[in-house]
């Protein structure tokens, strides 16, 4: 690859690999919407945040959504994004079903 290619990964067997760039994605089950109201955007937006300064990735852009999420990352380690996107979502999961007192599954266990 040259230095100023950019090669955007899709592969599992690639989050070994560093320093390429991953479009990561989730959504509500059954496309039920996760951000209820203005509070949990800015709680996910804190969240995600946080555990970037923890990790070893670097988010280039996002986008939030009412009932999804999107993530340009760059993984600096491998299984980086691994760990980003668990301390993310269960951590918003948690909250947002004890705050709208629900039981359930908020996002979708798997993203891409």
């Amino acid at each position: 690859m040259n230095s100023g290619e950019i090669c955007m990964s899709t592969k599992t067997k690639d989050l070994q690999s560093t320093n390429k760039f991953f479009h990561v994605y989730n959504r509500g089950v059954n496309k039920n919407i996760i951000f209820f109201n203005e509070r949990n955007f800015c709680y996910f937006r804190q969240r995600m945040l946080k555990a970037n300064s923890l990790s070893s990735i670097e988010i280039i852009a996002y986008c939030l959504m009412p009932n999804h999420f999107h993530f340009i990352i760059r993984q600096l380690e491998p299984f980086g994004i691994s760990g980003f996107m668990r301390n993310v979502c269960d951590g918003y999961a948690k909250q947002s079903t004890k705050n709208v007192l629900e039981v359930g599954i908020c996002l979708k266990v798997n993203t891409r």
